[in-house]
């Protein structure tokens, strides 16, 4: 039986990087779990994906399951001859999520959205690295085995149907180290710039919690200058997506002079990252507080439009459907949003639709066609026309004047 030392010691793994973990006797009945915090309704729907996953295993040392951003190992080892099964994860390689992309995740069937976002912003973001370490560490505990590289390169890798991969994330794990990157992947820096742009903290606390440790490259042998320099790079960013999040220019560049000095008197790793940490928190403060003081006062039916188109931008928005869910008629509906906020009805929604279609060209792979049937445009021609009428540049311009290739 698995005794209580066991569990208190998997805690403190899963404590270390966030990593969830699963425990199951022989027979799939759940042992133990450490996993955000869930609703019994979420709990059930997530332990039943996780012994999905063991039921493909095969008699193997681990196995690891993967999709294109998300991952699970799954082990087994043995206590006083009874089997345990051991399942990590999920985990994610991006917190760079839109709500359409959430439900792609293999976890996601028949959570209701709210529920989907809080468990997504709670997942761990974990390199491959710490993913190896972790790995090593809680099977060295259980079975008191070490993982080599060798184990690893020959492991079976699955994608999430079951069926073997040719070629699996071993040939991410270089010998000896298992290093993958000396600098965070791009990704990683968006999932905390937007938070600072959208002046969302409360969104960029939880990802500071559930990123992997900022890796800045190699500038410098002196690990104390190369933090520095890439805190003050980091804090050049930050400072301009603050002034994009609605930001006065002066102060956010004054706020930016401010903390560059204080991270230049810095006399320690610790100091200068915990200065990093509350340099993005307190620019993100004051970018809410700025959203707040110019964020214009609405009725509560134009509220409840807003709302709705804000959360429906995927779907058919009609004035007819904003209507039913306010209860006004459609003209008189149609003249007060106009007289609130300045814009038509459809002059708003295209607005939104096109600050949401430049995001997917700049952050994503997704075609013109795509998007447009997306963002539920008529077609493609007719996109190309929206998108260059409020941008005065055709969607491939946009993609190449300002995308940075992840």
């Amino acid at each position: 039986m698995i005794t209580q030392f066991q569990i208190s010691m998997l805690e403190a793994i899963h404590m270390q990087n966030h990593i969830p973990l699963w425990i199951f006797d022989q027979d799939n009945h759940y042992i133990a779990s450490f996993f955000p915090d869930l609703s019994d309704s979420m709990n059930r729907m997530i332990s039943s994906h996780i012994l999905k996953l063991i039921s493909l295993v095969s008699d193997h040392e681990f196995s690891i399951f993967c999709a294109e951003k998300e991952y699970y190992c799954v082990f087994h080892y043995s206590e006083e001859k009874e089997i345990y099964n051991v399942v990590m994860g999920p985990m994610l390689l991006t917190g760079l999520y839109r709500t359409s992309q959430m439900r792609e995740l293999s976890f996601s069937y028949g959570i209701e959205t709210s529920d989907l976002k809080h468990l997504v912003e709670n997942l761990p973001i974990i390199s491959l690295t710490e993913f190896a370490s972790s790995l090593d560490l809680c099977r060295c505990f259980l079975t008191e085995k070490r993982i080599s590289y060798e184990s690893l390169s020959q492991s079976p890798y699955f994608n999430l149907d079951g069926q073997r991969m040719q070629h699996g994330f071993h040939s991410y794990f270089l010998h000896p180290q298992f290093e993958v990157s000396n600098h965070t992947p791009y990704s990683h820096e968006l999932a905390i710039l937007h938070c600072v742009r959208d002046g969302d903290y409360r969104r960029l606390e939880s990802t500071y919690r559930t990123l992997p440790k900022i890796r800045y490259g190699s500038m410098s042998q002196d690990a104390l200058k190369q933090l520095l320099y890439g805190c003050i790079a980091n804090t050049t960013l930050v400072t301009r997506y603050a002034i994009e999040g609605g930001m006065n220019e002066e102060d956010a560049f004054c706020f930016s002079d401010f903390y560059i000095r204080q991270m230049a008197a810095s006399r320690s790793l610790y100091e200068l990252n915990l200065l990093n940490e509350h340099m993005a928190i307190d620019f993100t403060k004051k970018v809410s507080s700025s959203k707040r003081k110019n964020k214009k006062s609405y009725s509560r039916p134009i509220h409840i439009c807003l709302n709705h188109i804000a959360t429906n931008l995927y779907q058919k928005i009609t004035v007819k459907k904003l209507s039913e869910i306010t209860g006004l008629n459609p003209n008189y509906l149609s003249t007060r949003f106009h007289t609130e906020t300045g814009s038509t009805l459809k002059q708003y929604i295209e607005e939104k639709r096109i600050e949401e279609a430049k995001k997917l060209l700049l952050y994503t792979d997704q075609s013109y066609i795509e998007i447009a049937q997306l963002l539920a445009f008529h077609s493609q021609s007719y996109f190309i026309q929206i998108f260059k009428k409020h941008t005065e540049l055709t969607p491939a311009q946009y993609k190449n004047q300002y995308r940075v290739d992840l």
